[in-house]
């Protein structure tokens, strides 16, 4: 548990009861044994070495009460000491016991509806973090009141305190002291989302997808004149214009004006606008659109984990596969399709129904594309026959 700190501990309570809260933290994790050895001197010693940042929020009680360790393990990345304080304190209970045996907690405090400390601990990657930390950002970030209300939340960090550097939420609307809290800005929070994925295999996966049509690896590359690449018309009917690997750059989709202008201010071009780029009066280097690449890539993740929230928990080939579909814009159009996916968990015979599904649409029947449709399809039939495989053993 990150949190606890046996030495204030001891300076609360006294060495003399030290003894017996050291027996009971024993006795409530495996993991907490070792500090039962310590002696009264030495955690006095570290004690005078740590005066100057108290360990424990003002107000917060010391004793271990029943609930402390409802999650079992101290290095779950849990807060269960704030968890026990809040119950203690509010006579209220943030989580309880499932169907399937196991706890399961609160995503944070509710210091006031819809609000609070985030309580499942993020570090500084994803194995000093909660296993389903995303889950409960996406949970603030796309949230849905009881009515149906889309009323995303605004993520910050704590500034000083007890609780510095820990992650809060809070209403987009609601004025937050800018000295207690810093708001993350997107990079940080897309930064935070982005660390289950392999952007490498996913990158891999939609590059044949989107220059179907050439030979890239030789050469061959759409818009490249010289050592620059130019606007050029997609393959779709509409010929849109797009740069680089799939970037829609044309002025029919204003959208995408606004969207380019901020992405080339995001990878330092901000000498060059949309404008420029669709009218073909200046190109991009190639590593200029490759780093466009990737910030198409991350920003389809996220439409895609709006929908598809257990994404990151997904298998790598099941990621690239769903991020390249809405990176497509094919994903989004089939609903049944997507309703398939999502009961793959339970039932691994809807990702076959999801397979044959994907393609009953006019643009396969055209012909279009059909390369893209039939590795999608592959996609879903391999983790069909993988998680049939687990359920066998």
């Amino acid at each position: 548990m990150t949190n606890f700190n046996l030495p204030h501990l001891a300076s609360v309570v006294g060495t003399q009861a030290l003894p017996a809260i050291q027996q009971s933290m024993a006795l409530a994790s495996p993991n907490m044994q070792a500090l039962s050895l310590m002696t009264a001197g030495s955690l006095e010693e570290d004690l005078n070495k740590r005066k100057a940042k108290p360990a424990l929020p003002e107000g917060m009680p010391i004793h271990i009460t029943d609930g402390y360790d409802q999650n079992t393990d101290f290095e779950d990345f849990y807060d269960d000491l704030s968890v026990s304080w809040w119950e203690d304190t509010n006579k209220a209970k943030l989580g309880g016991y499932g169907a399937d045996g196991l706890w399961h907690g609160a995503s944070r405090i509710p210091s006031a509806p819809n609000e609070g400390l985030m309580l499942k601990l993020i570090g500084p990657d994803s194995k000093s973090s909660h296993d389903t930390y995303i889950l409960g950002l996406l949970g603030e970030l796309h949230y849905t009141d009881r009515q149906g209300n889309y009323k995303p939340n605004k993520l910050y960090r704590k500034n000083e305190g007890y609780y510095a550097g820990r992650y809060y939420s809070f209403p987009k609307n609601q004025k937050v002291d800018p000295n207690e809290f810093t708001a993350l800005d997107q990079e940080e929070i897309w930064d935070l989302l982005d660390r289950p994925y392999n952007y490498d295999m996913v990158s891999e996966y939609i590059l044949p997808n989107e220059v179907i049509k050439s030979t890239w690896d030789l050469g061959d590359r759409p818009g490249k004149r010289g050592d620059m690449y130019y606007a050029y018309p997609d393959s779709g009917k509409d010929k849109y214009l797009t740069i680089g690997i799939g970037h829609l750059v044309d002025p029919r989709q204003p959208s995408s004006i606004t969207f380019t202008n901020q992405q080339l201010a995001a990878i330092g071009a901000e000498n060059v606008t949309a404008e420029d780029l669709y009218k073909g009066n200046i190109g991009l280097t190639e590593s200029q659109i490759m780093e466009l690449f990737v910030l198409d890539i991350r920003r389809k993740t996220r439409d895609a984990e709006k929908e598809f929230p257990h994404l990151y928990s997904y298998p790598d080939y099941v990621q690239a596969a769903i991020i390249d579909g809405y990176f497509w814009g094919m994903l989004p159009l089939s609903g049944k399709t997507r309703g398939h996916i999502h009961k793959a968990l339970e039932d691994p015979e809807e990702l076959l129904l999801a397979a044959d599904e994907f393609i009953r649409n006019k643009t396969y029947r055209r012909g279009e594309n059909r390369p893209r449709f039939h590795r999608f399809q592959e996609v879903m039939r391999r983790w069909h026959t993988e998680l049939t495989a687990e359920e066998a053993e």
